[in-house]
């Protein structure tokens, strides 16, 4: 009868100190090994998870390469159109690249939608954003390239820019290193009226304005008298055609935003229902209540 033996490892002499080491470090390559492959398995598994048409972020999209800015709709608001040939964006480039491409888009570090035209009147402005080409839902948007289209985005569904309310877009656009008053023609829509030809159907007076904004360079007074000229009578008659479409931007819900100088540039007034706002221009996001404003 032949006697028990044990494993060989078990029967063998007991290992040397470099014996151990060397253990040592091949179970701490298996546990990488394994730590790795889980790794991987989770990564592919929530790009899996990823929906392709989930709006991408803006300022990523650019510094990868996905797409240039102005490519598409960027413009769109000057161009009219969707796509400009290489020539033309850099033509475009030119004109429009540092105040809306520099300023804006590449310094958005979200992926909200925004507006496509930013002088649409309420209810009339639609907001997009760029998804994964891989996307079959564009909403009439269109494919770019093999990494991007871009999509009509749709209510309910998307973070868009114009569900936030005047005070959160300040936070908005402080956050991301934006400037006012491009960014709240990019959230809301724009009336097609002078704010001084219409103000008195929000009687918004200046005398309600109660403080001036430290970052501003001017004490109360001088900021009433400088916005006066661009302020209507308080007690100004309208028409009733007017009258009926002002009602419909008080229903609206939505802020809409207002002109107050032919050159379209701050200060605007923004309004909300009973709410009136005016944004001011200034190197730091910088908005003031006239009256009625959100707490």
């Amino acid at each position: 009868c032949s006697r028990f033996r044990l494993p060989p490892v078990l029967n063998s002499k007991p290992c040397s100190s470099f014996c151990v080491m060397a253990m040592s470090r091949l179970a701490s390559f298996v546990s990488l090994a394994l730590l790795s492959g889980s790794a991987t398995a989770l990564r592919r598994k929530a790009e899996e998870d990823v929906d392709p048409c989930a709006c991408r972020n803006w300022k990523k999209a650019y510094a990868e390469g996905a797409v240039r800015c102005g490519q598409t709709n960027e413009y769109f608001h000057n161009t009219h159109v969707h796509s400009l040939t290489p020539s033309q964006l850099e033509e475009a480039n030119q004109f429009f690249g540092l105040q809306f491409c520099t300023a804006f888009f590449e310094a958005m570090n979200d992926n909200v939608c925004v507006n496509m035209d930013i002088e649409k009147a309420p209810g009339a402005s639609g907001q997009w954003c760029y998804v994964d080409a891989a996307c079959a839902d564009l909403t009439g948007g269109a494919k770019v390239n093999d990494k991007v289209s871009w999509k009509n985005c749709t209510e309910g569904e998307d973070k868009m820019l114009k569900d936030l309310s005047p005070p959160e877009l300040v936070k908005f656009a402080e956050a991301n290193g934006l400037e006012l008053g491009l960014t709240n023609k990019m959230a809301y829509p724009v009336a097609p009226y002078r704010w001084r030809y219409i103000s008195a159907f929000w009687d918004a007076d200046l005398d309600y304005i109660i403080s001036a904004p430290d970052n501003f360079g001017m004490e109360l007074a001088e900021l009433k008298e400088w916005l006066r000229p661009r302020w209507g009578k308080r007690h100004r008659e309208m028409s009733e055609n007017m009258t009926h479409d002002l009602q419909a931007v008080f229903d609206y819900g939505t802020p809409v935003t207002f002109e107050t100088g032919k050159d379209r540039h701050p200060p605007h007034v923004v309004v909300q229902g009973k709410s009136v706002y005016v944004v001011l221009p200034s190197l730091k996001p910088t908005m003031i209540c006239v009256s009625g404003c959100q707490k």
